[in-house]
């Protein structure tokens, strides 16, 4: 199986790396007026989101511009622990870097409340709501540890294959978001 994954991922990433800017924008930009039109977004009073690395969808204007009105959450992952913390972001705050080099909020301030919805990266998803991720699993612990949080997975259409290989630790997401269409569990 984790033959299958890698080849998957290794397959995926190289078209994603192919992306021109123009694309990741306009890409980014239909997913995140989609996003903005959920009512469960607008209902919600904290989102975790993401930075994007590696010509990930780009969410960050959108989570800006809900910083004014909710809490926003960034992930910062601390290595040695394989663990994901939900740090607060509060518009135009100065970034750091957790230990993958990703940027996170400089006073890695923990949010200890209930996080409504989590906005999730990923390198593939597939039409059963499963997901692949770089493979650390960090997503899937932080997702389990979450589970009463609604799991969104963000995506540019491509990402979103027929079937992936799936095991008892991989989380299920709740809803798909791309650039052409919303997927609904």
């Amino acid at each position: 199986m984790e033959e299958i994954k890698d080849r998957i991922r290794k397959q995926l990433l190289l078209i994603r790396s192919s992306l021109t800017r123009e694309e990741i924008i306009n890409a980014s930009y239909s997913i995140s007026r989609k996003l903005k039109e959920l009512e469960i977004i607008n209902k919600a009073t904290s989102i975790m989101g993401y930075y994007p690395i590696r010509k990930e969808v780009d969410i960050f204007n959108f989570l800006r511009e809900m910083s004014e009105k909710k809490i926003i959450l960034l992930p910062c992952s601390v290595k040695k622990e394989k663990k994901i913390y939900p740090v607060l972001y509060k518009n135009d705050e100065e970034l750091d870097k957790d230990d993958f080099g990703i940027p996170v909020p400089k006073n890695k301030e923990i949010f200890k409340g209930k996080i409504d919805i989590i906005l999730v990266p990923g390198v593939a998803f597939d039409f059963n709501f499963n997901r692949l991720g770089y493979g650390l699993g960090l997503y899937d612990k932080f997702l389990r540890e979450n589970h009463q949080s609604l799991k969104i997975g963000i995506a540019y259409d491509f990402q979103i294959i027929k079937e992936l290989p799936f095991s008892e630790n991989d989380v299920k997401l709740d809803m798909i978001v791309s650039d052409k269409r919303i997927l609904i569990r």
